[in-house]
Parts: structure tokens; sequence; C-alpha cells
């Protein structure tokens, strides 16, 4: 029942954000009582955590864990992060949305801004150490701190998947993903 509440949740603050996300709406959407939700979740603020937490395991731990066992250059490791991401974001589209929503609307709260900052610094110092080592390998460009490319990126993808979201009625998926890749790419790759 816990999955069936964060996942009906998940959808809820995709669509309508903190202030849409209720446990009367949660409830009434799964039909469950009150009881029911407050016997896997003490609070609101406990749920939201949990959807924190769920985003960090579900995309960001497997996205870590898929790249390190990843062989081959950093190229090929950022051309994984980013295949990684795009099937993440089609086939759930809800985990992106509801993270970045959390993040834009209660980064600011104190009771969220820990779990958010320490979500946000872990996919930092991923990329950065990923964009070091293609510095290190000669294929990225040399100009340009790997801190600054990993912010730069994740600003990149969220910007590109929100896009994505209101435009997916008219933008072609795959094409859209070729687009990114290319402009991407070709910014970031060292001058031979």
């Amino acid at each position: 029942m816990e999955e069936k509440i964060l996942q009906a949740s998940m959808d809820i603050f995709a669509r309508q954000g903190y202030r849409g996300l209720s446990i009367k709406r949660i409830t009434d959407k799964l039909g469950l009582s009150k009881a029911a939700f407050y016997a896997h979740f003490q609070s609101k603020n406990e749920l939201l955590h949990r959807l924190i937490d769920e985003f960090e395991r579900q995309y960001l731990d497997e996205l870590i864990h898929r790249i390190q066992d990843h062989p081959g250059t950093a190229i090929d490791k950022i051309h994984r992060a980013m295949s990684f991401g795009s099937e993440l974001g089609f086939k759930h589209p809800e985990l992106i949305i509801c993270y970045q929503t959390l993040n834009s609307e209660l980064r600011a709260v104190p009771d969220f801004e820990p779990a958010l900052t320490r979500v946000r610094c872990k996919q930092e110092l991923f990329l950065t150490d990923l964009f070091s080592q293609g510095v290190r390998e000669g294929l990225l460009r040399n100009d340009l701190d790997p801190g600054t490319m990993a912010k730069v990126f994740i600003a990149l993808s969220a910007g590109m998947f929100q896009q994505w979201i209101f435009q997916q009625s008219h933008i072609d998926g795959n094409q859209y993903i070729r687009a990114i890749r290319r402009l991407v790419f070709e910014g970031l790759l060292a001058w031979r």
C-alpha cells in the first residue's frame, strides 16, 4: 500500500504541486481512509521526504550505478547518462516532474532544504567527476570548469525535459533526443 500511496502522491504532486497535494486527494484517489494513509505516513511532510528519497533511489542512485558499471570513456558514459535519463523520463515522467516541482517549490523551506540540497550535491559531484574524467582523457574541453559543466548539464537537462513535457504531442521524442545530444556534445567536446 505504501508504494501505491507514493505513486498516487507523485501523480498528484506532478500535476498540482505542493498546494494541490492533500491527504484527502490522495485517499480519495486510492479509495483509502485517512487512517489507512496515516498507518504508512505520519504527515504530508514525511510523505514529501519519501518522494525526494524515491527520486534519489530510482533516478540518481540507479544512474550512478549504471554509469559506474558502464565501460568506456567519459563520452560513452555521458551518452549512457543521457540515454538513461531519457528512458526514465519517457517511462516515468511523473517522477522527474515531481522532483523538479519539489525542488522549485520547496528548496527554500527549512524542513526540505537539507534533503533537496543533499540530492542536488550528490548529482553535481557525480557529474563533476564524470566531466573531470573527460577532461583528463582529452575528450572534453579543458577551458571550462567541470563543476560548472555539471551545473549547466543539470540545468539543461531539467529545461529540456520540461520543454518535452509541454510539447510532447508536437515533438518526436527520438528526434528531440538526437538533437539535444548533438547540441550538447558539439559544445562539450575538446577541439581536435
